[in-house]
């Protein structure tokens, strides 16, 4: 079997402090989507039944491509951790922006303004990469954020679904 003549995606991300402002840090998250196949990957266009691109008993996703930033609670002793163990955070009501960081929209620029911006009309060519900047408003803190994808259900398979998961600082 030669696997680039299937979907093949590599995701992933960094961040960099834009400006300080204090007590609050303007932080630029850069996702990197990958195609490194011989074909084109779709996001998914259609929602499920709870008007979600993606859902199972631990990841929801509003968004074909979803950013999620929680933070990690520093610890007394030594422990490791997973993401499902962090708590989403909890925000107030911003005068600016989005304050929900459980589903940030990267792809929101590839949304259909003809079906009131619910599909996404995004594809990567084989070879072809594409990068994405969010900008975020964060305390000092140590935080933690999980980059999705959702492709287009195939009939072979029923979720062509990539997720990246990484650490980063904010001081």
């Amino acid at each position: 079997m030669r696997r680039e003549s299937h979907a093949f995606l590599t995701l992933s991300s960094e961040t960099r402090i834009i400006s300080d402002k204090g007590g609050v840090k303007l932080v630029s998250v850069n996702i990197l989507l990958e195609n490194k196949g011989n074909k084109r990957i779709t996001a998914r266009t259609k929602r499920n039944e709870k008007d979600l691109f993606y859902s199972d008993k631990h990841d929801e996703c509003l968004h074909a491509g979803t950013l999620k930033i929680r933070q990690l609670p520093v610890p007394k002793t030594p422990v490791s951790f997973n993401w499902y163990d962090l708590e989403p955070l909890k925000t107030e009501s911003s005068e600016v922006g989005n304050a929900d960081f459980e589903q940030i929209n990267y792809l929101h620029d590839h949304e259909d303004p003809q079906s009131d911006f619910k599909e996404v009309d995004f594809w990567l060519e084989p070879k072809e990469t594409c990068r994405f900047e969010i900008p975020v408003w964060l305390r000092p803190g140590i935080y933690c954020s999980k980059v999705f994808f959702i492709g287009e259900e195939t009939r072979y398979y029923k979720d062509d679904y990539w997720s990246f998961v990484s650490v980063f600082e904010v001081s």
